[in-house]
């Protein structure tokens, strides 16, 4: 199993908009900076506001945040569109929401890429956004700039990426989407109300459990199933590995991806009993003995697109009758997913996957 990707009740993302409208204020002029950012596929999409209140609601902070206006990324190599809704604390974007397929939300506190979509390109009329291999670009008419690189392994579609910014807009428009904007506003500006209309959450909620890990393992190479265990081997035990620690202890190189077994087998030479479940993941009743045990659980991800992921779940919560769960993504990231039994998915990096193995 390959490795490649990261939540928390705390989290923070990215978001960009898009609206092509002439008369948008000046940045400048209004001391707002506002980006239009291409919408690759302008059908109307909604979502449910109160689904995606209830699972922000769970967040400690939930009653400072703001929900603010959807945007969208492209993926050239799966032709797949994200959507991403940002979460704002004051004037800051602390997290990030992704609408998965199944209607369904993820959040994670991934949000490094937008700050320097707004540095690079704050004075731009219209910038793409689009994901190609392992990279995330930013791209208009004068300019294209990695805004942020994932831990994944995936061949660039280079017909898309070579082509000037007017030919992948063309490109686009030829494909079944119908191409448009969406305006978004810098989270530093002073006067970002403007154009958001944002919803203020007052729900508190108090259905959290976890466990309380401290020492979040990160991981090196391919080895992400080599930090989740020691992530695990550090709570429990109260120890202080690295992921490299287990891939000594364990004879597997850090270039070489570790399967379930091979996390089985390592959290038992750690003094640690797990027992695997293949190809589902865990039922609800046994994320709630396991957590209510203290016994954090290594989740195994797969995509059709870049083969798999580990990483830890460590807490559970409940909105209105919703089921997340609380993860720790050893590339450093937080992320809470919707549980949806069989079909529970999480976009990470651009790509979809889902939950197939648990060791437990």
């Amino acid at each position: 199993m390959r490795k490649n990707l990261k939540f928390i009740l705390g989290m923070c993302f990215l978001f960009v908009c898009v609206a092509i409208n002439p008369d948008i204020i000046k940045a400048k002029e209004q001391n707002v900076c506002d980006i239009n950012v291409v919408e690759v596929d302008d059908k109307e999409i909604t979502y449910d506001k109160q689904e995606l209140k209830d699972i922000i609601s769970v967040l400690p902070d939930c009653k400072q945040l703001n929900i603010g206006e959807m945007f969208q990324c492209y993926n050239a190599n799966t032709c797949e569109v994200i959507r991403y809704i940002p979460i704002y604390n004051s004037k800051k974007c602390v997290y990030i929401a992704t609408l998965e397929e199944n209607n369904t939300f993820s959040i994670s506190n991934d949000v490094e890429f937008i700050n320097k979509v707004f540095k690079k390109f704050d004075n731009s009329e219209t910038v793409l956004l689009y994901i190609d291999g392992d990279e995330l670009y930013a791209e208009d008419e004068k300019k294209n700039v990695v805004v942020d690189e994932f831990p994944i392994f995936v061949e660039k579609n280079k017909k898309f990426h070579n082509s000037c910014f007017k030919n992948k807009i063309n490109q686009l428009k030829k494909s079944e989407n119908r191409v448009g904007t969406t305006r978004v506003t810098s989270p530093y500006s002073t006067k970002m109300e403007l154009g958001l209309p944002y919803v203020t959450l007052t729900k508190s909620n108090e259905n959290i459990h976890k466990c309380n890990i401290t020492n979040f393992v990160r991981q090196e190479e391919n080895n992400c199933w080599a930090a989740t265990v020691a992530t695990i081997v550090n709570y429990k035990k109260n120890k202080s590995l690295e992921a490299g620690d287990v891939n000594l202890a364990m004879g597997i190189s850090w270039y070489l991806a570790g399967t379930v077994k091979d996390t089985k087998k390592a959290l038992k030479h750690y003094g640690l009993s797990y027992s695997i479940k293949y190809g589902t993941p865990l039922s609800w009743v046994k994320v709630k003995e396991s957590i209510g045990h203290k016994k954090p659980f290594c989740m195994g991800f797969i995509s059709d697109a870049v083969a798999g992921h580990m990483v830890t779940g460590y807490g559970y919560a409940t909105a209105d009758k919703k089921k997340y769960i609380a993860i720790w993504d050893s590339n450093g990231k937080f992320r809470m997913l919707t549980y949806e039994g069989s079909d529970s998915c999480i976009t990470m990096y651009g790509y979809k996957f889902v939950w197939k193995d648990t060791v437990y």
